[in-house]
């Protein structure tokens, strides 16, 4: 266990590739058979004639067929200088190895979004039809295709229950297969576009796969006081903030059940192994060994509240014991965390950077304690979230502050790499329509400070391992309606988005591969001919070569309103561990993907 700190204080291209520029070089045909059906045509039969020469007889079909093979010609070439249409698979694993995140040995730095209503919505595809009414997508894949063309690269949504109108667990054990075909069809559209995915095993906010239900669901835990029925909230997160004194307290110690009641940590270990063990119906694969999941969440916002049940600090360190090392038994391959806010616990020093303090103890009471949760071996990389609004803390300073502590906490105390999971500005209700004003005046001036925040500790090596925001604005049963947190590709605010992600994604592709790593495959590159008509993607190891004896980089700003460009000029090409993501669209080196010839 980590001690405590004391208490003392070549060709112009036409599209041009993503990030540093191209290195010029030979060009690389990838060979596409032309159809039987022409190849073994020869010109012979199209002319009649000795010689070839047409006769005049036959003048008008010999030009008909030639109007056909210029015609299937063009077609083919269409189809040769169109981006890739095939969905993309995911092969290997993201890993961790001390404060950073590694894909295919090189840096992995996530941006990307909650969608906690993925699975919903792909359950839900006729209410698309209205999402174009309100500038949104029209389909689970136009909406990830888009992420990914925006550079982002990590979805995080719910694998339990996000609406009780539509449960996954139905009872204890017991599953919806359409609910979970639905989840099946998220995660395989989020790979198809070469998304990554978080998945939160359990929520404390929802009844409805949340930890209440599971306390209800027992049969050694007290039986619900009749006077307190459960609360079922289909808009938002439960709260009890507007119950009487006396239910707040009866709901705060009946949560604390769920980290000790034998048969509610009993159910949740049983719905850990019914997640790890589900095959997809659409890729084949059982969840523990899909590399499109990046990581898992234990319990999205653990909360056990010390003012009720004075041990809940010990009671939640305990638990996330426990059921990390349950998850272990089961997944050795998959990254884990917590998923909790980041307080810091009431015996560590630093609790006085949590949001209230020094007037409030409230979040030091929260039961959660951010070293202790995070030091444990079972363990991977430790996420906090940042929420201005459900915290009533609106200053940039102490939003500042926040990410830094744990940036700076995360590289020297836990040493693993620190993912900023949450954070996201309300502006209105959920019925709301923001207008560009307050988007640009409330939500664009948050995310620029926090964007920031992650953008220094990332140029600082401090640990950043990137950040999710909350949340695409996709409400699978009312499109028009993006809520009170949602962000749409036509606000402003994406602008922001995707600036921060083309960044961290520039950081990932001008860094050279691990050291431990051979250099003599694996390091293909963009490069284009033609004008940049062609594009495609060779091995070239030397640059990888020379990535590592020349692994620097500067850094240029350019402004223009609220959103700044970052340019990292580095000494050759971005490259890629695979020729697949090389060509893919959006995240790899071409905004619109490799062509093809069949040449």
């Amino acid at each position: 266990m980590l001690s405590r700190r004391a208490k003392e204080g070549g060709a112009a291209t036409v599209d041009p590739p993503a990030g540093p520029a191209a290195a010029a070089g030979r060009t690389v045909h990838h060979s596409k058979s032309m159809p039987a059906h022409l190849a073994a045509v020869s010109a012979s039969e199209w002319l009649d004639g000795e010689g070839g020469a047409p006769s005049g007889r036959r003048r008008g079909s010999t030009l008909l067929k030639w109007a056909c093979v210029l015609l299937a010609l063009l077609v083919l070439l269409r189809h040769a200088l169109r981006p890739g249409a095939g969905g993309y698979t995911h092969t290997s694993f993201v890993t961790v190895e001390g404060s950073q995140f590694w894909l295919d040995c090189r840096p992995f730095y996530l941006a990307g979004f909650n969608l906690e209503t993925a699975a919903e919505a792909a359950a839900a595809r006729n209410a698309f039809a209205a999402g174009r009414r309100a500038g949104g997508e029209s389909t689970l894949r136009s909406l990830f295709g888009r992420a990914a063309a925006s550079g982002l690269n990590v979805v995080r949504t719910w694998a339990h229950t996000s609406d009780p109108a539509y449960p996954l667990q139905v009872s204890p054990g017991v599953y919806s297969e359409a609910a979970f075909q639905a989840l099946d069809a998220a995660i395989a559209e989020a790979e198809a576009a070469g998304l990554r995915v978080i998945l939160s095993l359990a929520d404390n906010w929802k009844r409805s796969g949340g930890v209440d239900e599971y306390v209800d669901w027992s049969t050694t835990a007290p039986p619900r006081d009749p006077k307190f029925p459960p609360i079922n909230d289909t808009q938002g997160d439960v709260s009890v903030e507007d119950h009487s004194e006396e239910r707040r307290r009866y709901e705060d110690r009946r949560k604390a059940l769920f980290f000790t009641d034998r048969e509610a940590r009993r159910l949740y270990r049983d719905h850990v192994r019914a997640v790890l063990e589900r095959r997809n119906t659409l890729t084949g694969r059982l969840y523990r060994d899909d590399p499109t999941i990046l990581a898992f969440d234990l319990l999205n916002e653990l909360r056990c509240s010390s003012y009720e049940t004075a041990e809940c600090t010990d009671l939640v360190s305990r638990w996330v014991q426990d059921m990390s090392q349950h998850f272990k038994s089961l997944d050795q391959r998959h990254l884990l965390t917590v998923g909790s806010e980041g307080f810091y616990g009431e015996r560590d020093t630093m609790k006085e950077v949590n949001p209230g303090a020094p007037g409030s103890d409230w979040a030091s009471k929260a039961g959660q304690d951010f070293i202790a949760n995070h030091q444990l071996p079972t363990i991977d990389f430790a996420a906090f979230h940042l929420w201005p609004d459900n915290w009533n803390t609106h200053n940039a300073t102490f939003h500042r502050k926040w990410v830094e502590q744990h940036y700076e906490d995360c590289a020297t105390l836990l040493k693993k790499p620190c993912l900023l999971e949450e954070f996201g500005k309300r502006l209105g209700n959920d019925d709301d329509l923001p207008s560009p004003t307050d988007i640009a005046l409330h939500r664009d001036n948050f995310f620029v400070d926090a964007y920031a925040a992650v953008e220094a500790g990332v140029e600082g090596r401090k640990g950043a391992g990137g950040s999710l925001y909350w949340r695409w604005g996709l409400n699978p049963h009312d499109p028009s309606h993006p809520g009170a947190y949602g962000v749409l590709p036509q606000h402003s605010t994406f602008a922001l988005i995707s600036a921060h992600a083309q960044l961290l994604r520039t950081h990932m592709l001008v860094t050279a591969p691990h050291k431990k790593c051979p250099l003599v495959v694996d390091c293909w590159v963009p490069a284009t001919s033609f004008g940049g008509l062609l594009r495609r993607c060779e091995d070239r190891p030397s640059v990888c070569a020379d990535h590592r004896s020349l692994a620097k980089f500067e850094l240029s700003t350019k402004s223009a309103g609220n959103v700044t460009t970052h340019t990292l000029r580095s000494h050759g090409p971005p490259v890629f561990a695979t020729h697949a993501a090389c060509c893919l669209p959006g995240l790899g080196a071409f905004g619109r993907g490799c062509s093809t010839t069949w040449v």
